[in-house]
């Protein structure tokens, strides 16, 4: 242990040595450098604390996740599931993106013809929603990613299909069918209208219930959860949400949301509704 930190400190030394003697413009990017990475750790161990306080309280979770879908607002309540346990961005990166290599920088011609390619997806959300509704994550995802690798292909000739890129287009494409349902919105409410919950009926599950949604889930379930870094055999609560989305006091539609409960935190499981 003491040879450790006595080869750690003369490499300390070394370095600082090295410092001292680079120009005053180096050590100005070096510094900005350290202080970034030191500002995106920062910002990391925030989000990640901030994540698991929320994922504390189910009924905000339930709440949270049901107002983004009352909004059409998918990308964010996709926060609030099992898929967003360690972030949205690595579940899809782990699960369906791992053979696409990242490319940190297109030319200005590849930056036109990636927007083609995402207006492009963009225009088929419909028909994905229509094929798998948001809940079915798996074979939304996959479905998409499959679509995207072909029409980057025929668009972008040249270009490998990347990580960085798909995920940009799902971010558009749902973005994208966002805006034109507040686009309806506005022509039928005449740019005046307000999107609502109301108050939930709540059913909080018996722990023989419990077990029993745990023995009901389907293989395909099961293989989501476990996609997400989780396992149904470890929940350990189960709550019941039923809301009515409201637009201008009247009930346009209702919305029903599962909350499980594994370790010391909620996540909403919408394989309890498409599974």
């Amino acid at each position: 242990m003491r040879y450790f930190f006595s080869n750690l400190s003369v490499t300390i030394k070394e370095w600082f040595q090295e410092f001292l003697e680079i120009s005053l413009k180096k050590k100005i990017i070096v510094l900005v450098s350290i202080l970034l990475v030191i500002a995106l750790i920062i910002t990391g161990v925030a989000i990640h604390k901030s994540r698991q306080k929320l994922n504390a309280k189910p009924d905000e979770v339930a709440a949270l996740y049901a107002q983004n879908i009352a909004e059409r607002n998918y990308f964010k309540a996709f926060d609030y599931t099992i898929i967003g346990k360690d972030g949205v961005e690595k579940y899809l990166d782990k699960n369906y993106l791992s053979d696409y290599k990242s490319k940190s920088e297109l030319t200005e011609k590849e930056h036109y013809d990636a927007i083609n390619v995402c207006e492009t997806l963009a225009k088929q959300m419909n028909s994905f929603m229509t094929t798998y509704g948001i809940g079915d994550y798996d074979n939304f995802f996959a479905a998409f990613v499959k679509t995207a690798e072909t029409i980057i292909v025929s668009y972008m000739p040249d270009v490998e299909p990347s990580d960085k890129l798909i995920i940009e287009c799902i971010k558009y494409s749902l973005e994208k069918y966002q805006t034109e349902y507040n686009d309806e919105l506005n022509v039928q409410y005449n740019n005046n209208y307000t999107i609502e919950l109301s108050e939930p009926e709540i059913l909080e599950y018996s722990d023989d219930e419990v077990e029993l949604y745990i023995q009901n889930k389907s293989e395909l379930a099961n293989t989501v959860f476990e996609k997400s870094g989780l396992k149904p055999n470890k929940i350990k609560a189960v709550k019941r949400y039923d809301y009515n989305i409201i637009i201008n006091d009247e009930v346009i539609r209702s919305v029903r949301v599962y909350a499980v409960k594994i370790g010391g935190y909620w996540y909403v499981d919408t394989t309890a509704l498409v599974y």
